[in-house]
């Protein structure tokens, strides 16, 4: 009887242990070796037609933004991508790199709006609405970048080099070239501007002839009345041609010959006069006015009426 037992015993663990190896291996025939868990990440990583055809941030430093669908503004960090007709922004001390595929790469200047407006294997186009970007372009067959400017006509577009492109509160655009050339074109005109030049496109005008970047960037000011009665200064200077100016944050028109006036508004008692001024290769000044105090109240009269 005890051998029966045994026997049986036997038999049953027998039968579990082939029915337990014959499901390992049908089991095992589906899971993924180290070659196979290779090609698995290798399919989902992108092709190399798929990332000329990418938008991605690469990299950011401060707050930089994409809006959405939605109208709402949503925080970017390196590696997010950004679709074409995406407008972007960056904060005020804020930077940022993007790459359009495999051939461009645009460095945004801080308080900066863009917009991504296509990207091809043959021509991707971005649109400055307000800032400062410098394109890097790598030569590629066949392939061209170009830079619009929202309310301009003005149009840089290179095959390979690097340039800057800068055009603050709807004033002037100029274009300077670092590297390479870039033909820059407005009024059915254009201009090639070769590497160590900048052209200046002012509202309604064609491009200026190509002339030397500036080796220093100027700010001068004229000094106005310390004390006035009116609520109104007219603020005079000049800067280097094609920069862009800002007085208390607020951007102007600077003459072609970098001449530049502004009447400010004032408050009554003292105020702060701040002139910024920045050009196309993110040089940068600052300088402050000496106080302005306005007292409009009139005149008190003493006198002594004799009869």
């Amino acid at each position: 009887m005890g051998r029966r037992v045994l026997l049986a015993l036997a038999i049953v663990i027998a039968i579990v242990l082939a029915g337990y190896l014959v499901l390992r291996v049908i089991l095992g025939g589906g899971q993924r070796g180290p070659g196979s868990s290779a090609s698995a990440s290798a399919s989902t990583a992108p092709s190399a037609d798929e990332a000329r055809e990418r938008v991605v941030v690469r990299s950011a430093v401060g707050r930089i933004e994409r809006r959405s669908a939605d109208g709402k503004w949503i925080q970017l960090r390196p590696g997010d991508e950004i679709g074409t007709s995406d407008q972007i922004r960056t904060a005020e001390g804020a930077t940022a790199s993007i790459d359009l595929g495999d051939a461009v790469t645009v460095d945004v200047a801080e308080s900066t709006v863009l917009n991504v407006a296509e990207l091809s294997s043959t021509l991707s186009r971005v649109r400055l609405d307000d800032g400062r970007i410098v394109s890097k372009v790598r030569k590629a067959k066949d392939y061209r970048f170009r830079v619009q400017v929202k309310g301009s006509d003005a149009v840089a577009e290179t095959a390979s080099g690097k340039f800057a492109v800068v055009r603050r509160g709807g004033g002037a655009v100029t274009v300077a070239a670092q590297e390479g050339a870039v033909n820059v074109k407005a009024q059915q005109q254009d201009v090639r501007v070769e590497a160590g030049e900048q052209s200046i496109v002012n509202p309604g005008s064609a491009p200026s002839p190509p002339s030397k970047i500036p080796t220093s960037l100027l700010l001068k000011l004229g000094k106005p009345p310390s004390r006035l009665r009116k609520r109104e200064a007219d603020i005079v200077g000049q800067t280097s041609p094609g920069a862009v100016v800002s007085i208390n944050g607020v951007p102007m028109t600077v003459g072609a010959d970098g001449n530049f006036t502004r009447k400010v508004a004032l408050r009554e008692g003292a105020n702060d006069i701040v002139v910024v001024v920045e050009d196309a290769l993110g040089r940068r000044k600052e300088a402050e006015l000496p106080k302005i105090t306005v007292d409009s109240r009139a005149p008190g009269v003493r006198g002594k009426v004799v009869w």
